[in-house]
């Protein structure tokens, strides 16, 4: 029997909220350690990639970040922070971020961000996991992924999905709203893929997209960013 895509959007046992004391509430606070040299904002050099796996295997997403001083950062799915269990490692190295899950299950599909931050700014990394399971969901499925990117400011930038289902719908968005073509913006549809194009980026499109994947039996998301290297900022 084929494997189909299972894309669940559902509260992870392994994700909790913010608490008082983590990263992600004190990184405004003063809680940072001094920089030697040049200040630096958080740039990520390594994106996080989207991933497609099977349930039950081991998910291992990686990205890596400069800065100075040396950024924190703090992981999120769905929208609620990361914590670590017994089945979920956090590991960094030297500006390697690493998060491990020795056995993914349904409830662990979603969006995934890395967040950094430091006195400078932040800036984030996205991606999503999609869980495959045993019987067919007729969801759309993705068979590449929109990659997240760091680019300089006025430079173009191309992002492109592949779908193994045919007959779907490509969407791209980005906070919330629907993308159409414009003087910087170019979408292209060729049979089962898509292309976004952005001609001349601005610091304006820094941020999470999302490309959005429908079909007869429901829809697909799959999560990247974009970084963008600011003449206004100390990358």
């Amino acid at each position: 029997m084929p494997i189909a895509l299972l894309l669940v959007l559902t509260k992870s046992p392994l994700v909790g909220s913010p608490t008082p004391g983590s990263p992600r509430a004190m990184h405004k606070q003063p809680m940072f350690p001094s920089a030697v040299g040049e200040e630096k904002g958080p740039l990520f050099v390594r994106h996080l990639e989207s991933k497609s796996i099977r349930d039950g295997s081991k998910l291992i997403l990686e990205c890596e970040v400069t800065g100075n001083p040396q950024p924190e950062t703090i992981w999120i799915h769905n929208e609620k922070e990361i914590v670590e269990t017994q089945f979920l490692r956090i590991e960094e190295s030297n500006g390697r971020h690493t998060l491990i899950i020795n056995e993914v299950y349904p409830e662990d599909a979603g969006s995934y961000i890395c967040e950094a931050f430091n006195v400078i700014g932040e800036s984030a990394s996205s991606s999503s996991v999609h869980v495959q399971a045993a019987e067919p969901s007729g969801l759309p499925e993705f068979m590449s992924f929109p990659r997240s990117a760091t680019v300089e400011e006025g430079a173009p930038v191309t992002f492109s999905c592949e779908l193994r289902t045919e007959n779907c719908t490509v969407t791209w968005l980005k906070d919330g709203r629907a993308l159409k073509d414009t003087d910087r913006y170019r979408i292209s549809y060729s049979q089962n893929s898509s292309r976004f194009e952005i001609l001349k980026v601005t610091a304006g499109d820094e941020g999470h997209f999302i490309c959005l994947a429908t079909g007869a039996k429901g829809e697909t998301k799959a999560s990247f960013s974009l970084g963008v290297k600011s003449k206004d900022k100390k990358l």
